[in-house]
């Protein structure tokens, strides 16, 4: 019974989620819904909880690019990859299709060999 009682709180504590989570997927939440300037605050409080949390500046990136601001979208992007290093295809991906949505899956198929 010991065991099932110390696996059960292993369990529970390796459950939780980053900090930050829930700031991000408001975030994502608003931004999906169209919402835009409203998102920006979710964002940066995301940020400010978790600046490492995986994804929340490439898609703070592409929040900020969509409206057309070029300049802050770079620094999320680059943030992003020197935060993940692993994350720069999926942030180049992120840009071009916004700048140019026909070259997503061009570069897809350059990046999955062709296919």
């Amino acid at each position: 019974m010991f065991f099932v009682a110390v696996g059960a709180a292993f369990f529970v504590g390796c459950a939780s989620l980053p900090p930050g989570w829930d700031e991000y997927k408001s975030a994502m939440k608003c931004h999906f819904q169209g919402k835009d300037k409203e998102c920006d605050q979710d964002y940066e409080k995301a940020i400010e909880k978790n600046d490492k949390l995986q994804g929340v500046h490439a898609s703070y990136g592409t929040h900020l690019l969509k409206r057309g601001e070029v300049q802050p979208a770079q620094e999320q992007f680059k943030k992003e990859i020197e935060n993940h290093p692993v994350s720069e295809t999926s942030v180049n991906l992120a840009f071009k299709n916004v700048k140019h949505p026909d070259s997503t899956v061009s570069a897809l198929r350059k990046t999955s060999g062709g296919k």
